[in-house]
């Protein structure tokens, strides 16, 4: 094991490399850099031959993972299992419910900024005014341009990773394995993050447009139902250690 890299550290992070301090840890950062432009081009073979060979590693990898844990890498499908059709369906009633309010709030978000163009161009106008008259406007506007980043950042990624984390509850042998550290708590523990992050992203956004407020509580119901239900779903998921961020006094000197 290179002791450059931190084990596992990009499958629990948000994958906002230009904002990680700790992409000199990980595999998948250092790999993508070096990357040719054809590699990075979905119309170029080299692109397809690259995709091939990582994805043979991924499932080398899980192979690995599954023999160490005891698990028939070669034991048939169930019928279940051999299902096609949108994997979301597969998720039980309540699973599924919540996986939706990620879905609803990724639309709402959406649709709100899509709908207030305006309401964004005369707060622009009004600090330009600020700004001409001798105003300290920049604290606020590099408030309100990261809140934007933050909102829009975490807006599909929330669903994404909460299906990964409901979808771990139906592994009961990697559970049992493990009940606290492992992919399930992992993913919901990440997706809480994003969830807390999007939370105080759009109390900026209400500060900086009050008028808004009424619209805006549809958002934070659906970000704190979302929260409330993982919280249910995965009472252990704050105790799960994500390797590098949540123990970076173990890879200070590596």
């Amino acid at each position: 094991m290179d002791r450059q890299f931190i084990p596992g550290i990009y499958n629990f992070c948000d994958r906002w490399c230009e904002r990680c301090a700790l992409t000199a840890c990980c595999r998948v950062y250092a790999d993508e850099a070096k990357l040719s432009e054809d590699q990075k081009d979905m119309s170029k073979e080299a692109f397809w031959e690259y995709l091939d060979q990582s994805l043979q590693q991924a499932l080398d990898l899980i192979q690995q993972q599954m023999e160490e844990m005891g698990i028939d890498w070669e034991e048939p499908e169930t019928e279940t299992e051999k299902e096609t059709g949108d994997p979301h369906e597969k998720l039980p009633p309540e699973e599924k419910r919540l996986y939706q309010l990620s879905q609803q709030y990724y639309k709402k978000a959406r649709n709100w900024f899509e709908d207030r163009q305006e309401l964004f161009q005369e707060k622009e106008e009004s600090l330009k005014q600020q700004l001409e008259m001798g105003m300290a406007v920049m604290p606020e506007a590099l408030r309100l341009t990261d809140a934007l980043d933050v909102i829009n950042w975490y807006s599909f990624f929330i669903g994404s990773k909460l299906y990964r984390a409901l979808n771990g509850l139906n592994n009961e042998q990697i559970l049992e394995v493990n009940p606290v550290q492992n992919d399930a708590n992992g993913s919901a523990k990440i997706t809480l993050i994003a969830i807390e992050r999007s939370l105080a992203a759009w109390e900026v956004i209400r500060n900086a447009f009050p008028e808004a407020s009424d619209e805006l509580l549809d958002l934070f119901l659906l970000l704190g139902r979302m929260r409330q239900g993982i919280r249910g779903y995965f009472p252990k998921a704050d105790a799960f250690i994500r390797p590098g961020f949540d123990e970076p006094e173990k890879w200070a000197h590596q």
